[in-house]
């Protein structure tokens, strides 16, 4: 063990007999470095952060649409600024997070492998010299809660809970692996027909380290909406009865900063019965969770299912979104905190 002990301290360029000596006189890394923000006066009002992925703005009665039911959404609408202008600098999931959490540039995009399945510029993780709002929020003396299910955020290594003095990961959306895929994949014949399947371009979205399977991609998803359905009949709602929960908790000890990030409707879409039979009466017999994101041919029967289902899933994350809002106003969140 004595041996042992030398060598790994060797390894680390520290000499056995002297590594605490060593350590303390090692010059700082060279390069920019994290600094605490500036210790602010807040102005004592409590903030509520809601983020949907990829919730089109055109699908609310504040941009013009009245396809989607979504009145918790355009009752926020009606008491809120308006923003017909507003274009983000940079999409999508991670590169728009980190510029909304940190207020940075998009730009530099750094490219480089990762432990994720998307590989694209710019799904780095946050720069070590980063200061995020929750950080900031936290020297101004807030207390700080971040909820989320969106998986990207939670990779190893993201530092999106940076600042949090509260975090909670809710998992299973997508290819999350939450639950442990089975060797022998099904058929997947209730997702899809069978001629549809077997087109090769839908592996063309799914292609990474070498692999490129469609297939694979619906074992995962298809194994966590079987676990996750355990606890409720969509992720979003299990998200928002955290947010609840932590509101009624939580409320009366602002200011706060509660974060709370869904990632419906994104898809793959696969919203409750109550919310898909709003758009679709007949459901066929194939639910199409997944769209393509290749030119791929899809049938009259696909193509009405995609758009109930991402409708279903809007007006799904609506109805709980309007849960925390009405929650939110019952305890008073946005008035002047005066317990500081």
């Amino acid at each position: 063990m004595r041996r042992a002990g030398a060598a790994l301290a060797g390894l680390a360029g520290i000499p056995a007999a002297s590594g605490e000596k060593n350590l303390r006189a090692r010059p700082a890394p060279a390069g920019p470095g994290w600094q605490r923000p500036a210790r602010q006066q807040g102005n004592g009002l409590n903030v509520l952060l809601l983020v949907s992925d990829t919730f089109r703005a055109d699908n609310l009665a504040a941009y013009g649409s009245h396809w989607v039911e979504a009145p918790n959404l355009n009752r926020l609408a009606g008491q809120s600024v308006i923003f017909e202008d507003a274009y983000p600098e940079g999409l999508p999931t991670i590169p728009v997070r980190r510029q909304l959490v940190t207020g940075r540039r998009v730009v530099p995009l750094h490219s480089y492998h990762q432990h994720e399945p998307v590989q694209l510029p710019g799904w780095h993780d946050l720069f070590y010299e980063d200061v995020t709002v929750s950080e900031v929020l936290s020297e101004a003396g807030y207390v700080t809660a971040l909820i989320a299910d969106v998986p990207h955020l939670q990779r190893p290594g993201r530092s999106f809970h940076r600042g949090f003095g509260y975090y909670e990961w809710v998992r299973g959306q997508e290819i999350d692996y939450y639950a442990q895929a089975p060797r022998k994949q099904p058929d997947f014949l209730d997702l899809y027909p069978a001629e549809y399947l077997a087109r090769p371009e839908l592996n063309r979205q799914f292609a990474r380290d070498g692999k490129s399977e469609f297939r694979e991609f619906l074992n995962q998803y298809t194994a966590n909406r079987k676990r996750w359905l355990r606890r409720g009949g969509s992720i979003v709602e299990t998200t928002s009865r955290k947010a609840i929960r932590w509101l009624n908790e939580n409320h009366d000890q602002g200011p706060f900063f509660l974060h709370v990030e869904a990632f419906d409707p994104h898809e793959p879409w696969d919203p409750p019965a109550e919310f898909l039979e709003k758009y679709l009466k007949t459901p066929g017999t194939h639910s199409w969770p997944e769209p393509p994101y290749s030119d791929v041919k899809v049938p009259p029967e696909g193509v009405e299912r995609f758009r109930a289902n991402y409708a279903g899933e809007a007006s799904n994350v609506d109805y709980w979104f309007g849960k925390i809002l009405d929650r939110s106003e019952e305890r008073r969140v946005g008035k002047e905190c005066r317990s500081r």
